[in-house]
């Protein structure tokens, strides 16, 4: 994993831990919050326009403040957390019933 992956990867999680408040994140293999993760950087870098995608891949590169990084994703994503949080749920949801049916089958 490179730099810019890394610092992209450590905003995520910081970002799941304020939006989603998990209390302990200390197992990082864990499959489901390896999925929130993805989901999250996807989520955000698909909701800006391609320039403020770059601006934003620049920012984690070159910035250590979450702060100002969390300003720049408000203030270009309209309503960031009710859109992230509804996204996430309706998938979270998705793979929930698919797991379900599948139980069901074996």
């Amino acid at each position: 994993m490179n730099l810019q992956q890394n610092r992209m990867l450590n905003f995520v999680r910081r970002v799941n831990l304020d939006i989603l408040m998990f209390e302990d994140m200390e197992d990082q293999n864990n499959p489901l919050v390896d999925f929130i993760n993805s989901f999250t950087l996807n989520y955000i870098v698909s909701r800006f326009p391609p320039k403020k995608r770059q601006e934003f891949v620049d920012l984690l590169e070159h910035e250590a403040n979450d702060d100002k990084i969390w300003q720049f994703v408000n203030k270009h994503i309209e309503n960031f957390d009710k859109g992230y949080e509804e996204e996430l749920e309706k998938k979270l949801r998705k793979i929930r019933k698919h797991v379900l049916s599948s139980t069901k089958q074996e």
